[in-house]
């Protein structure tokens, strides 16, 4: 964004400049204490995509943390996420509301397995649609081992080239150029939903892949035909857990008023 200066992982700073090349950053591995100015600093992992992070920040004893949108599940593309003790917390509150409860992740997995499935029996091209960074990359884990071939959208596959590189592996997978083959699995990201290349295939199902598949009528609002919950972010129960483990006694909730108005359900 605007920012000029960062302070991230060095796995961060890999995913944000594969396109754009230099950004100024101050890079630190997880767990190890560094300090600017009166400032006592740590980083841990947040488990939300690969190499995001939660920063301890230290001051005359008291312990504040500022995390990214945490996930405390194991996933097979990031590190795991677990609460650190603090005073004050700083999280995105952005599945805060009760009603947002994922399955497990093996159940959705199955689901979507059933929806591909079904399409390429009906000799209709499955169209994934997930956020560009960490559920795509996740899917395309998951699906390629299980032995689909994946189309990926240039945007997602630019960013899974970075996570092969830093260790990933995602088998079946290449750039979305042309027509996909007829057993061949469509991944594209929110923005291109209704990309003019998806709009062309001669028959296809489109499928959402967001937390906010647990949302009443969402298959029907958006015009697709599935959703599936699979977010890489914590539901309303994982949230307050993780608050709760955390032990902090002052607590802030960002970006989630969008969702969630407010703090009340707290």
């Amino acid at each position: 964004g605007k920012n000029r200066r960062i302070l991230a992982t060095d796995k961060t700073v890999k995913i944000l400049t594969r396109g754009t090349g230099r950004i100024e950053a101050l890079t630190s591995p997880y767990k190890r204490s560094f300090t600017l100015g009166t400032l006592e600093l740590e980083m841990h992992p947040a488990g939300h995509v690969l190499g995001s992070a939660q920063l301890l920040i230290v001051r005359n004893g008291r312990r504040l943390v500022y995390t990214s949108d945490p996930c405390t599940r194991n996933t097979p593309t990031a590190e795991t996420g677990a609460p650190v003790p603090c005073d004050v917390l700083v999280v995105p509150a952005t599945y805060g509301l009760p009603r947002y409860r994922f399955p497990p992740h093996e159940e959705v997995f199955a689901q979507i397995r059933k929806f591909i499935d079904d399409c390429l029996e009906d000799r209709a091209t499955p169209v994934l649609i997930a956020n560009q960074i960490g559920t795509s990359q996740e899917l395309m884990v998951v699906l390629g081992k299980a032995g689909y071939r994946l189309r990926v959208h240039r945007s997602i596959f630019d960013v899974a080239k970075v996570y092969r590189d830093l260790g990933v592996a995602m088998p079946n997978s290449r750039r979305f150029q042309g027509s996909p083959a007829k057993d061949e699995v469509v991944l594209f990201p929110p923005i291109l939903r209704k990309h003019a290349s998806i709009r062309k295939l001669r028959k296809f199902k489109t499928a959402l892949i967001t937390g906010r598949a647990v949302d009443e009528g969402f298959v029907l609002r958006n015009r697709v035909e599935a959703a599936f919950p699979l977010s890489d972010c914590v539901d309303h129960a994982e949230l307050l857990a993780f608050i709760e483990g955390t032990g902090a006694s002052e607590i802030y909730l960002s970006d989630g008023d969008r969702y969630a108005r407010g703090a009340t359900f707290l």
